[in-house]
């Protein structure tokens, strides 16, 4: 999903959009324009730097293969994996990061690298 990804946002796609175009991609699965459309007003931190919309597009991206608990339990791996590797979570403060760099690039692939790895892991693939 790592390379997908990175193309979708060079591309202009925001960050959740290109989470969910590469799990469709990678996963063969089919995902509505509308679920595309709901992704508009969460880029950017809800436009003021809050919550990465990487983790909210994670979480929605878990809820396509799993049920409540086990959404609930991957949410907290992205929240802890991305805490521990940029020491943050909002938007506003992700961007300054040093780790970064290249308008989140980085920050888009290695989520969604993770994202997949937490799927695949809990599907026993």
């Amino acid at each position: 999903m790592k390379t997908l990804a990175v193309d979708y946002h060079k591309n202009g796609y925001n960050c959740s959009q290109c989470i969910l175009r590469a799990l469709e991609d990678k996963f063969d699965i089919e995902i509505s324009e509308e679920c595309y459309n709901l992704t508009r007003g969460i880029n950017e931190g809800f436009g003021i730097g809050a919550t990465c919309s990487l983790i909210i597009a994670g979480t929605m991206a878990f809820g396509l293969f799993f049920d409540d608990n086990t959404v609930k339990s991957l949410r907290l791996k992205l929240i802890d994996y991305v805490n521990e590797n940029y020491g943050v979570l909002d938007c506003g403060k992700l961007k300054r990061c040093d780790k970064i760099g290249e308008g989140c690039l980085i920050l888009v692939g290695d989520v969604a690298n993770h994202i997949e790895k937490l799927i695949l892991e809990e599907l026993g693939i």
